[in-house]
């Protein structure tokens, strides 16, 4: 399952991810405001089942947001997308 989820670097975006990443026919693409300062996030991906990339996205900066397709194309080759989670203000 290919899942992209927003706001991802803690709280409940972070537990998504861990819960994601507990079976390893998933692959989780984790868009967050500073991804080199996403600690937690970053760290997830030495212990994860699923495969884990880690984007930049300010959902406040119209040029960040216009760079997502392209940031996302490769890793999701041609199956596309499953699941878009908007966690971004919950």
């Amino acid at each position: 399952m290919l899942v992209c989820l927003l706001r991802a670097s803690r709280g409940i975006g972070l537990e998504l991810v861990k819960q994601l990443l507990e079976s390893p026919n998933n692959l989780v693409i984790a868009a967050c405001r500073t991804p080199e300062k996403a600690v937690a996030l970053n760290a997830l991906k030495s212990s994860a089942k699923g495969s884990l990339h880690v984007i930049r996205l300010e959902v406040t900066d119209f040029d960040s947001v216009r760079a997502v397709p392209q940031a996302i194309a490769p890793i999701l080759g041609e199956h596309g997308l499953d699941y878009l989670i908007n966690n971004a203000g919950i």
